[in-house]
């Protein structure tokens, strides 16, 4: 869920520090260097990527109630004791925990990082062009060498997001900044189509389940084997639980007998 954000994230931020350090090195060099509409446009566009970030987490229902919770832990003895404690109101998949709200919020989302990488791109494409004149050259070169990448992969990603394609990124692009992002074959793969579409991380999609319960599996440690668990499984492995809190009791219970009868 969070890959693709980060990584648009990491495309725009190297672009705003990219443009942050050849402005240093600017004012270190002795040249004369004011912060214009293309700067802040850029810092303007980080901040629209947190927005858009919130709008994207906001398409989802986060709303589940935990008073189930709220009790003396101290009490509990066993994992049972917390489980009787729940009731359908406290099911995640019952109550609708991370269901899509299709309250307008993804379609938000969508814009805000298409609008937040166009201006990043833009600022970027301003500042490395003939038609600024506040920076001297060298570092125009500068910035065009350390961020040509990252900026071919900002058009690259708006590309995927208003095509519905997939973004790849490919590790063995890093080691040439100057060169071109990958269209193909990358070592992950993000189809942005899905991504932006709502409900694609609702927990059946996220959990295996049936008649909207999660579905367990019990693997064979000798065969390799996988089944998947029964009620039959889930009452054999409470009467080994039960079975192991005796024995443990018994052990306690025998090592403080013997404990007082050597003293």
């Amino acid at each position: 869920m969070g890959k693709l954000i980060s990584k648009a994230k990491a495309l725009s931020i190297v672009l705003i520090l990219g443009i942050i350090v050849i402005a240093e090195v600017i004012l270190e060099e002795g040249f004369a260097a004011e912060i214009g509409r293309a700067e802040l446009q850029a810092l303007t566009s980080a901040l629209r990527l947190i927005k858009g970030t919130l709008q994207w987490i906001a398409s989802y229902n986060l709303d589940s109630d935990l008073s189930f919770m709220k009790f003396d832990w101290a009490t509990i003895k066993s994992v049972d004791d917390v489980i009787s404690k729940i009731q359908t109101k406290h099911d995640p998949f019952a109550n609708g925990f991370l269901n899509a709200r299709n309250n307008g919020s993804m379609a938000e989302s969508k814009a805000s990082f298409k609008k937040a990488l166009t201006d990043i791109g833009a600022s970027y494409d301003y500042l490395v062009s003939n038609a600024n004149t506040s920076y001297p050259q060298f570092a125009k070169d500068t910035m065009e060498e350390y961020c040509k990448l990252f900026r071919d992969g900002v058009g690259k990603l708006i590309a995927a997001i208003d095509n519905g394609s997939d973004f790849h990124v490919s590790y063995s692009a890093f080691n040439n900044l100057s060169g071109t992002w990958p269209v193909s074959n990358g070592d992950i793969r993000i189809n942005m189509g899905q991504f932006f579409t709502p409900g694609l991380f609702t927990l059946d999609k996220l959990v295996e389940t049936r008649n909207n319960k999660p579905v367990f599996y019990i693997r064979n440690s000798n065969t390799g084997e996988e089944r998947e668990m029964t009620a039959a499984d889930v009452t054999a492995i409470k009467k080994l639980q039960n079975d192991l809190s005796a024995a443990e009791e018994e052990a306690y219970l025998l090592n403080e007998y013997n404990t007082l009868t050597q003293r």
